[in-house]
């Protein structure tokens, strides 16, 4: 039952750690990895069931054996993300790696359809942060209070 552990093996090289616009490159190396260790099943969400008709050490040998690849798994997804902490994501132990895995990829792949449309229109920008939404909506306001006023003013136009 004693297995060694591949520490260096979990790390990816740096270009493919999750950061700033490389998501399709981190995504295919995690589940590559996991696949070569034979643990990509725990990416997907489910719960595991072990059938109740074995014997009581064998039911916890499989239990103990799901518990080190969901560690091995979360290791690989976490330890290979930049700034884990700004996804705010929990991954305490006993967090599901299927259920990290799954909110990271809807994270990065579902956007609300406005981002949809900005990327469709400008797929060369990245994605605007917070900050930058809440400015450009100030700046487009901004305009518009000054075109409204600037109309009223010179007569042409009454709101």
């Amino acid at each position: 039952m004693n297995q060694s552990l591949d520490i260096p093996g979990l790390f990816l090289p740096a270009h493919l750690r999750l950061g700033q616009g490389n998501w399709d490159d981190y995504r295919h190396a995690v589940e590559t990895i996991c696949q070569l260790k034979g643990i990509d099943h725990h990416l997907d969400r489910f719960i595991f069931e072990v059938d109740p008709k074995l014997p009581h050490a064998e039911r916890e040998e499989a239990y103990e054996e799901r518990r080190k690849n969901d560690a091995l798994c979360m290791a690989i997804i976490t330890l290979n993300i930049k700034d884990f902490a700004r996804y705010g994501i929990p991954a305490h132990p006993g967090t599901h790696p299927g259920g990290v895995w799954h909110k990271l990829v809807k994270m990065h792949t579902q956007r609300p359809w406005w981002e949809a449309l900005i990327g469709r229109l400008f797929g060369w920008m990245r994605r605007p942060t917070y900050l930058e939404v809440v400015l450009l909506v100030l700046l487009v306001w901004s305009l518009w209070l000054h075109l409204a006023t600037s109309t009223e003013i010179s007569g042409r136009q009454r709101w």
